[in-house]
């Protein structure tokens, strides 16, 4: 399971595949997902408009469905489960880390919020 990467919606936005699992990004923040077979999760606009924007064009914008829109908070607590559904799965699949952080220097991927762990993605909480 190799990550991949696309823009969506101009420069500032990010769509990450994972597996079965897409994460969309507004700038360095995950504001949407969905695991294939499932219903498309997004955040509310809790930012500004171009964040705004970029929700649009996730999900289309229309009424109906900024109404089924959550609490950012709600979203980054759901898609964590599925990133350490992904890790566990990872992990069983390795004998050996393909990434080790080393202390004081940043993991290879570093998102807010989102790092790479053992091969795997996790999403820990920013303080």
């Amino acid at each position: 399971m190799i990550p991949s990467f696309q823009t969506y919606a101009g420069p500032s936005s990010l769509q990450l595949f994972i597996g079965s699992l897409t994460i969309w990004f507004s700038y360095d923040t995950p504001v949407a997902y969905r695991v294939h077979g499932e219903a498309l999760n997004v955040s509310r606009n809790e930012w500004a408009q171009t964040t705004g924007k970029h929700l649009n064009a996730i999900d289309g914008g229309s009424p109906d469905a900024k109404r089924l829109r959550v609490p950012h908070a709600d979203l980054v607590a759901a898609l964590e489960l599925h990133l350490e559904d992904i890790d566990r799965a990872l992990e069983g699949m390795r004998h050996e880390p393909l990434h080790r952080p080393t202390p004081g220097r940043p993991c290879a991927l570093e998102v807010r919020g989102l790092r790479a762990v053992r091969g795997g993605l996790i999403l820990r909480r920013s303080g």
